[in-house]
Order: structure tokens, then C-alpha cells, then sequence
């Protein structure tokens, strides 16, 4: 049986309160003011949505794909690529078999997003100088069924990562 829901409820402040304070390294530059693909499922699907809105905000463009959907794309990744990968645990075989179609592409950067420090997501990026991970260890550990507490520092942290506070956005 999965974690209780009114488990996860009872986490919700205080990952909002970490995820406030947490310290962050701003996103680069080089990632900002791109035309960006953000890849993400389940629940990391709207952190996806959320840091495309954020890349038209800096002047970029956003082009939020599933693992999936990335399959039927992925002619049209090349050497001017970048991309932003949102995964929770950076554990789930489709982010991992995703991250490993974009790299075999030979793109310009890829930035991993991850609340699971050592994944095997950033195990695979560090193979690769074009590749970071930037992760977290959030408090409130594993979600369980539905990507609750994650999706609250997501959604904390996201704006952050791009210079600006929750209440600015």
C-alpha cells in the first residue's frame, strides 16, 4: 500500500517553508534565454508547463514534452539543442531512456532538475560535459501516488531558480 494522502497534506507547510529557503543556484544564462525543451511525466508534467512560462518570461521559448512525446520529435534535436529535464526521483525508466534519446542527439546543454541527490538521472549526466543536475533533497522525502509535496517546491523553487520569488511571479 502507498504512502496515505493525509500523510503527504500534513508535509505541505513545511516543504513550502523549505522550499522558500532552501539556497538555489540560479539557472544559466545559457538556459534562460534559449528555446528550450522542458521534459517531464506525471506529475513533474506541470513543473514542465510552469518552467516554459518562465522561459517566455526571460525571452526564451519553452517547448514542454513528455518522454513520449520527445520519441516522435527527436529529429528535430541537434547540436543548437538544450534542454531542461523536471523528475522528481530521476529514477523512472521513461525520464532516464528520454535523457539518454536527447544526449545521443549531441545537444548544446542539458539541465536535469532533480529532489533525489545521486539519481541515476545525474548518474547518466555525469558522463557528459554538456550535462548538469541541479538537485535537492526535499524534506518531505517520496510522494506517494499523487506528486504532492514535490509539486509544492516545484512550483516554490522553479521561480527561484530564475531570479525571482514566489510572490513576484
Amino acid at each position: 500500500m502507498g504512502k496515505p494522502f493525509s500523510q503527504e497534506l500534513k508535509k505541505i507547510e513545511d516543504t513550502y517553508t523549505w522550499a522558500r529557503k532552501v539556497q538555489v543556484t540560479p539557472l544559466l544564462q545559457s538556459v534562460k534565454e534559449k528555446n528550450v525543451w522542458v521534459i517531464g511525466s506525471g506529475g513533474s508534467s506541470s513543473a514542465c508547463e510552469l518552467l516554459t512560462l518562465l522561459q517566455f518570461h526571460h525571452g526564451g521559448i519553452g517547448i514542454p514534452l513528455t518522454p513520449l512525446e520527445l520519441q516522435y520529435k527527436k529529429n528535430a534535436v541537434n547540436q543548437q539543442s538544450t534542454a531542461v529535464f523536471i523528475s522528481a526521483s530521476g529514477k523512472n525508466t521513461d525520464i532516464l531512456f528520454a535523457f539518454d534519446t536527447f544526449i545521443q542527439r549531441d545537444p548544446e546543454r542539458v539541465v536535469n532538475i532533480c529532489f533525489k541527490p545521486d539519481s541515476p538521472l545525474k548518474k547518466n549526466a555525469d558522463n557528459y560535459s554538456v550535462a548538469e543536475t541541479i538537485e535537492f533533497e526535499i524534506p518531505s522525502g517520496k510522494d506517494g501516488f499523487l506528486a504532492t509535496n514535490s509539486l509544492i517546491a516545484y512550483f516554490t523553487l522553479l521561480p527561484r531558480l530564475y531570479g525571482l520569488e514566489s510572490q513576484s511571479f
